[in-house]
């Protein structure tokens, strides 16, 4: 698969990495391979005048726009969605994070992701300041891996990882070199080990120069905290790169255009001819400019060459062919658009091909991350193991092309709810598919910020007698809420297995807990600030 993937990549960097690569992608002409009458510098000219239409690049970055022009919706506990902006332990969010896992899904249809704790804090920081971060890992860069059939289930028994890590140069506090090392993950007798192999200086020959028995509460690990991704399952199994027959008529549009401008270049340029001495001397050098004139002998005859013939007409038909075999194979981008508007419907069949392939993508990426998320918030000190975590998601966005709701459509809905024929919930879910409500946001949300806001505009109207019942008695809870405990100024509620702290008189709410104790904890901390 190898040569596969570095084809795809060298698609995807684009006319630089295409051409650096030579013959591999451009073989030479018959004139080039004479190098002793200049054919490696004129196959230099040939290739630099060949066009490289990046038909891949565009394709890949317009699939992953695609599904993350709606950000994702990652639902993790409160403890640690703060993490989220950061999961790599280098700046890197958890929604950008996807966006490479999915570029790469789309290209070669493979990765992996590792979620690891530091063995010392970083910066002399403390060791509560420890956390689990993901590390993610190229189709090219998992080497070796092992899994075997657990109760039922697919467990992953090792893996061998490449990686480049850089250390300061002794000589030169200036100078990082890079070191290659290998990262073997393996379960050894039920317990999860990391060895770290690095080459001898000098030396073919490989040792182990660190091991490493991660733990969670002081107890290792029983399993291997990698997740496989590929562009159909999260299975360990190989799978074709969704782009594969584009990258290959890609390469072959390239070498036609090459073929193209070389034609171009020695048929279009003007070439003058001559019949006859010049001025009586045969050989004489002709010079060509408004200031020249040639004299020719008796029956000396000069004129201009003319391309004529049907060659470079193939050449040009054949490119166009294959543009449209890219853009039938998946890059929409490069099709000419409709000279005549479409209906929804049609625009929405004339994708369907690509929707299917990317659907597909989207579910395999959403399945893994997901996986990756409850590994993280496992490791950072859930109750429940990894395979429990079901409420642990990462939600990727799945509707492709805008689908933007018509008024007439939602006049329909609004008297379906007012008509009590579907539910807030149905109704609210239309209107996110609809892209009228805001993404992110869930139907609970959206209830309570209407109540919220409805709580201060009465407010804003004039004092509210306080001999008065309240305009609302269960103003800041929603559909679902079961009120546990209540207090003068405040109450709280359970909702979807959390604690919610409400403010009586604002419907405000004021924190999220994981059990009562922590949120009567918080009222108590409220009461003696005053």
């Amino acid at each position: 698969m190898l040569p596969r993937w570095q084809r795809a990549r060298d698609c995807f960097e684009g006319s630089d990495a295409v051409k650096a690569a030579g013959v591999k992608y451009l073989p030479m002409l018959d004139s080039h391979k004479n190098l002793g009458e200049g054919g490696l510098a004129k196959y230099e000219e040939y290739k630099y005048r060949a066009l490289f239409y990046n038909a891949t690049g565009r394709t890949v970055e317009g699939m992953a726009g695609a599904l993350f022009q709606i950000a994702p919706i990652i639902t993790v506990p409160s403890i640690t969605e703060e993490q989220m902006e950061d999961v790599t332990l280098n700046g890197t969010s958890a929604e950008l994070f996807g966006l490479q896992v999915t570029r790469d899904l789309v290209l070669t249809g493979r990765y992996g992701i590792l979620i690891d704790f530091p063995v010392d804090a970083p910066g002399g920081a403390s060791a509560a300041a420890l956390r689990p971060y993901w590390i993610g890992y190229r189709a090219e860069d998992i080497l070796a891996w092992r899994t075997e059939r657990w109760e039922g289930r697919e467990v992953i028994t090792g893996v061998v990882l490449f990686e480049v890590v850089e250390e300061r140069d002794g000589k030169d506090d200036f100078v990082m070199n890079e070191i290659e090392q290998y990262r073997a993950l393996e379960l050894v007798k039920g317990v999860y080990t990391q060895n770290i192999w690095r080459k001898i200086s000098n030396s073919d020959r490989f040792i182990i120069s660190e091991t490493h028995v991660p733990t969670r509460r002081g107890v290792p690990l029983p399993f291997i905290p990698f997740t496989f991704l590929g562009s159909t399952s999260t299975s360990a199994l190989v799978q074709k790169p969704p782009l594969d027959d584009l990258v290959i008529v890609n390469l072959s549009h390239y070498c036609t255009m090459a073929d193209l401008e070389h034609g171009r270049h020695y048929t279009a340029l003007p070439t003058p001819w001559v019949a006859g001495a010049l001025g009586g001397k045969t050989g004489a050098p002709l010079y060509i400019g408004s200031g020249k004139a040639w004299s020719l002998e008796k029956e000396g005859r000069a004129g201009m060459l003319e391309f004529s013939g049907a060659g470079l007409g193939h050449l040009a038909e054949g490119e166009r062919e294959k543009r449209k075999m890219m853009a039938t194979l998946g890059a929409r981008l490069l099709e000419d658009q409709a000279s005549t508007s479409e209906t929804a419907t049609a625009v929405l069949t004339r994708h369907s091909g690509e929707q299917a392939t990317l659907r597909t993508i989207a579910q395999a990426a959403e399945a893994g991350l997901s996986k990756a998320l409850r590994f993280h918030v496992w490791w950072e000190g859930a109750d429940a193991s990894p395979l429990e975590l079901k409420e642990v998601q990462y939600t990727v966005n799945k509707e492709f092309f805008s689908t933007k709701m018509s008024s007439q459509e939602l006049q329909g809905l609004v008297g379906a709810l007012q008509a009590e024929a579907i539910s807030y919930e149905t109704f609210y879910d239309q209107l996110v598919k609809g892209e009228i409500a805001r993404p992110g946001v869930t139907a609970e949300q959206e209830q309570e910020a209407i109540l919220v806001r409805s709580a201060a505009l009465q407010g804003a109207l004039g004092p509210v007698d306080p001999n008065a019942a309240p305009p609302n008695p269960n103003i800041g809870e929603v559909p679902g809420d079961r009120v546990v405990a209540t207090g003068d100024w405040w109450k709280l509620v359970e909702r979807k297995k959390k604690f919610v702290l409400l403010d009586n008189e604002t419907g405000e709410t004021l924190g999220t807990f994981d059990s009562q104790k922590k949120a009567q904890d918080e009222v108590r901390k409220i009461e003696e600030q005053g």
